[in-house]
């Protein structure tokens, strides 16, 4: 297959152990836009956390951030695709969290709003280098739609949490573990696969002719909208379900890997 377009996520996929891009992933992903493939990244980060990667790689195409809530084009800035959530349903968001005392964000696409100081906002700090703003009453400062929410906690406590988010919410947002301590809430449309979907008529490319690379629950979608969906080796069992073809470990180039395989070889 002559592969035209492929879409990495960032954390646990491209990024290393310390959340930096390999000199081998730079590499591979050079020699594949070298060859006229295009190269771009789906997230979960917020727009202005997964824009220095971008630089890094000299992407000049769309990257779709915020789990498929935003697609956003790296060097004019202009917004080409959005799904926030509903005012109505932040607030519900919000009390769901606050009435269990639970660190939760409010994302946009430049910066994100966040409910107290803790060892969550300290961990989410030091992988994003977003500082954010912290905010005593949440409910009552935001006004805005958002590109979505997060909950961050105990890893024992995500599952449950979830299981109730859904018991609450239904079908009326997207709910996923983005890992074992995240709990994401998006518009029911924000996915990546949905992002993925949208970039693919933005562009003009068929499924059949991209590639999507990811670790974790929220990547499954692009994984089965994608003609070729990649699961690292350090992905779940439940994700490498999803895939086509099973790369190696994101701490071992393992997007280098699928790069050489499918598009350098």
């Amino acid at each position: 297959m002559n592969y035209k377009l492929v879409v990495v996520d960032l954390d646990d996929s491209l990024l290393n152990c310390v959340s930096q891009i390999s000199e081998g992933n730079q590499r591979a992903i050079k020699k594949a836009r070298d060859k006229g493939v295009m190269v771009t990244i789906a997230t979960g980060r917020i727009f202005s956390s997964a824009l220095p990667f971008a630089k890094q790689l000299g992407i000049n195409i769309p990257i779709i951030s915020c789990q498929g809530a935003t697609i956003i084009h790296p060097i004019t800035g202009e917004k080409l695709h959005s799904r926030p959530v509903s005012m109505e349903l932040t607030r519900q968001i919000l009390k769901f969290a606050l009435d269990r005392d639970l660190y939760i964000q409010v994302s946009y696409d430049n910066n994100y709003y966040y409910s107290k100081e803790c060892q969550w906002q300290d961990k989410y700090y030091s992988q994003t280098k977003i500082r954010g703003v912290y905010c005593s009453d949440l409910m009552a400062f935001v006004n805005d739609p958002p590109a979505k929410l997060l909950i961050i906690d105990e890893q024992h406590n995500i599952s449950k949490l979830w299981e109730e988010a859904v018991a609450v919410f239904g079908d009326s947002l997207a709910i996923t573990i983005s890992c074992p301590e995240y709990l994401e809430f998006n518009h029911w449309e924000a996915t990546k696969g949905n992002g993925v979907k949208a970039l693919m008529n933005m562009l003009g490319i068929p499924r059949e002719q991209v590639i999507a690379i990811g670790d974790s629950f929220n990547d499954i979608s692009m994984l089965e909208v994608a003609g070729l969906g990649v699961a690292v080796a350090n992905a779940p069992d439940d994700v490498k379900a999803h895939a086509d073809f099973i790369t190696l470990p994101h701490y071992n180039d393992g997007v280098a890997h699928v790069i050489e395989k499918f598009i350098l070889s």
